[in-house]
């Protein structure tokens, strides 16, 4: 052994050899050792609550959902009612004029093209007019095949 290598000194020559390890420890004072129980009761019921508050924000997101699509299904229909309204009075009318017939076909138009609006349906309609007959052809066929198959073709509009 190599005495001027302090890492080869033999225990003999250390001045702290007689102290034990257990003698640190039990010198250290209780509330140093770490209580791993506690600790890990203290994870557990932090985890407990953050899945708890995940499942709550699932529930309230699903809720606030269902109640967005309920509302705006209300306010469509709403804004569809004068157009019904006004189809009922021209079927109830009996003497009419061709030019009051087309005046009141164009103000159920008119209604008809707002209650699109408010409900943001022109965007819609505009894209369904753009749709090619191959599209649609497309879109029939696979509507077809997820009538049939668990797990319909995802990309079927190429």
């Amino acid at each position: 052994m190599n005495s001027s290598d302090p890492k080869q000194e033999s225990p003999e020559s250390d001045p702290h050899s007689d102290v034990s390890r257990e003698d640190v420890e039990s010198a250290l004072p209780p509330e140093s050792e770490p209580d791993l129980s506690a600790l890990l009761a203290e994870r557990e019921d932090q985890l407990m609550r953050m899945a708890a508050e995940v499942e709550n924000l699932r529930k309230r997101h699903a809720q606030e959902l269902s109640n967005a699509s309920k509302f705006a299904i209300e306010s469509f229909a709403e804004a569809l009612l004068p157009a019904a309204d006004s189809l009922e009075t021209a079927l109830r009318l009996q003497d009419q004029s061709f030019e009051g017939l087309r005046s009141g076909v164009e103000l159920t138009l008119r209604q008809l093209q707002q209650a699109f609006e408010r409900g943001r349906l022109n965007a819609l309609i505009r894209w369904a007019k753009s749709l090619t007959p191959t599209a649609i052809r497309r879109f029939r066929w696979w509507m077809a095949q997820a009538a049939t198959r668990p797990s319909p073709p995802i990309m079927w509009w190429r």
